[in-house]
């Protein structure tokens, strides 16, 4: 009886922590409205924190860093042409509301801009990441004043090169002198996109991790958004002009909507979606990454390079600092598998994804870098997480504020990830 209570004292603590856990997200949603356009929102430098105080003679040596490339333009040209055609259709065929003919005639013109440009990065991207570069340079001045190696890859995206090119302009433009070398090459995919087809060292299928069912995503996410209602507002009968594929086109037009802010230029698209529409889509998108993480061992390939790495780094004399530019779904995979700011738990309800893996956290230059410390006094080495620029936690026991041990860290890598591979 005594087990039986304590039990139920253990799930209460459990589910109160929950409780103030989605209070606090649902408050940083609610001051921070660009918040909803989750994944397509971008990167703020302007609000990058300075780093913290490290403790008592440690000082930072290696840098092993992931970013997202910078904002770009829909990656898929469906988003403009698929929306385009059913726009001039719906007017041939007199099924356009007069919201929706002001959609069409603004949308006609966007799209023709931006078909060219289907998935390139944008100036706004470009210049995203040369602030990210400036940023670290600034905050971590005893590793790049100490003549530090420096080498950077990426995916073989043009936007993810480009990226990787204004990160390296960035610091050149703080440094001229750093010895700074960037390559594209498919060696380097086992930490900038491990489940290419191109990575010579893909690892075979792993296991999946316990996560939602697809029936559950469909139940929940119906609910949050009236996806008849919207149509309504664009067509007279959404049902003749769309059938069976409103949700997706829909979803087509949302991508367009939530992605205007990346672009260099007023795109001048009349205002459709409500801010609770927004949160609705949002939420809708923070389940579906969640539910994509269930594959996340295929990308363990990440952890182990980031052991390997580190390791490698930290018995030199020199040092050094890694760059990777890649995706959002690949950031998604690293975040969970690392354990940084609860990303990777299992949720006792589907409707606290956007509470734990919240896809704001993900946005068009987005970045994690892990920030590794050495002291002449101890042979303890320390490590810290920084995510778009905040400090963040990790999932085992702090020497300091933000600061942990290495070997617990790579301890908890290696019981968590490591192990758990065929």
């Amino acid at each position: 009886m005594k087990k039986f209570f304590l039990l139920i004292a253990v799930l209460l603590v459990g589910l109160g922590a929950f409780a103030q856990d989605r209070a606090a997200e649902d408050a940083a949603l609610a001051a921070n409205p660009h918040y909803v356009f989750g994944y397509n929102d971008f990167i703020r430098p302007e609000l990058f924190e300075a780093p913290s105080a490290a403790p008592k003679g440690y000082e930072p040596f290696y840098i092993a860093h992931y970013g997202r490339h910078g904002s770009r333009f829909a990656w898929n040209k469906r988003t403009y042409t698929w929306i385009d055609e059913v726009l001039k259709d719906a007017k041939q065929k007199d099924n356009l509301t007069e919201f929706g003919l002001k959609l069409q005639e603004a949308y006609e013109p966007f799209a023709a801009t931006c078909i060219p440009q289907t998935g390139d990065l944008t100036r706004k991207g470009w210049d995203q990441h040369r602030a990210i570069a400036k940023h670290m340079y600034k905050s971590y001045p005893k590793i790049f004043k100490r003549n530090p190696s420096i080498f950077a890859a990426s995916s073989s995206s043009y936007r993810a090169m480009m990226s990787m090119q204004a990160f390296c302009t960035g610091l050149k433009e703080c440094d001229p002198k750093l010895d700074l070398y960037a390559q594209m090459s498919t060696i380097y995919f086992d930490d900038c996109i491990p489940e290419s087809g191109q990575n010579p060292n893909k690892i075979g299928p792993q296991d999946n991790l316990p996560r939602a069912r697809v029936d559950q995503i469909d139940a929940y996410t119906s609910d949050l958004v009236d996806t008849d209602a919207l149509l309504r507002r664009v067509f007279k009968d959404p049902d003749a002009q769309l059938g069976d594929k409103k949700g997706s086109w829909l979803y087509e037009l949302y991508t367009a909507y939530i992605g205007v802010n990346s672009l260099d230029f007023d795109a001048n698209l009349p205002e459709l979606f409500s801010y609770d529409e927004l949160l609705g889509f949002y939420k809708s998108d923070c389940v579906y990454f969640y539910h994509e993480t269930r594959h996340a061992l295929n990308y363990a390939a990440l952890v182990k390079t980031l052991i390997g790495s580190a390791d490698q780094a930290l018995a030199k004399d020199r040092p050094s600092v890694k760059l990777r530019f890649g995706h959002d779904y690949v950031l998604d995979e690293y975040l969970v598998l690392t354990g940084v700011n609860n990303f990777g738990k299992e949720l006792p309800s589907i409707e606290d994804a956007y509470v734990y893996y919240p896809v704001r956290d993900i946005p068009m230059g987005a970045n994690v870098q892990f920030i590794f410390y050495k002291s002449k006094k101890s042979p303890d080495v320390l490590v810290k997480v920084v995510l778009d620029g905040r400090e963040g936690t990790l999932p085992v026991e702090p020497v300091s504020g933000h600061y942990y041990k290495w070997s617990d860290y790579k301890a908890w890598l290696t019981e968590t990830v490591i192990n758990k591979l065929k």
